[in-house]
């Protein structure tokens, strides 16, 4: 493995087979391996449906809830502008 502060395609190839793995689940390893990195997929994203808070005492704080959006059947899913939580995979 070579000391620069960026992996490898080579590098992150090795860390891949070692154990533990740099990465577990990916989709397509020879589609999202790339020179000095990894493409990662969206496992789930969703819309915020309520508001949160911001406190500073714990008691005070909530969470915004949110909804999980559908990919249509072709995997696409349009998004409206703002922020959105998400999970990759």
């Amino acid at each position: 493995m070579n000391s620069s502060a960026v992996l490898t395609k080579a590098d992150i190839t090795e860390l891949l087979q070692a154990t533990p793995p740099l990465v577990e689940n990916l989709l397509d390893l020879k589609q999202q391996l790339q020179p000095n990195g990894l493409d990662l997929t969206v496992k789930e994203i969703a819309m915020f449906s309520s508001s949160g808070c911001i406190s500073t005492k714990n008691e005070s704080r909530v969470l915004s809830a949110a909804s999980p959006l559908v990919f249509d059947g072709l995997g696409k899913l349009d998004l409206l502008p703002g922020a959105l939580p998400g999970h990759l995979q």
